[in-house]
């Protein structure tokens, strides 16, 4: 499965943006196997998205999982980072 995010949202800048991906993902993360986040035209996307959208994801599913069924593509460096510091943080977080 892909999901552009062109498709479902306009600017991954507020929380908002993030809760719209975050159901969509809940939604199919137990029957797809491979998820597949396109960023294909997008810019920089906020932390708050990130943190909504994806590492919510944490409180449902363990971090291996996520790892194993969610890439993500047409990606920049800033999205890049900001996923992986959100995550890196989160883990951390709640492993202490």
């Amino acid at each position: 499965m892909v999901i552009y995010l062109k498709d479902y949202i306009q600017s991954g800048s507020s929380y908002r943006d993030g809760e719209i991906i975050y159901k969509l993902l809940i939604h199919n993360f137990p029957i797809n196997e491979k998820i597949i986040i396109s960023f294909k035209d997008f810019g920089a996307v906020s932390s708050s998205f990130v943190n909504v959208a994806f590492v919510q994801l944490l409180e449902n599913f363990s971090f291996d999982e996520i790892r194993k069924k969610l890439n993500f593509i047409d990606t920049l460096k800033v999205h890049t980072n900001l996923i992986k510091d959100r995550f890196e943080f989160e883990t951390n977080v709640r492993v202490k």
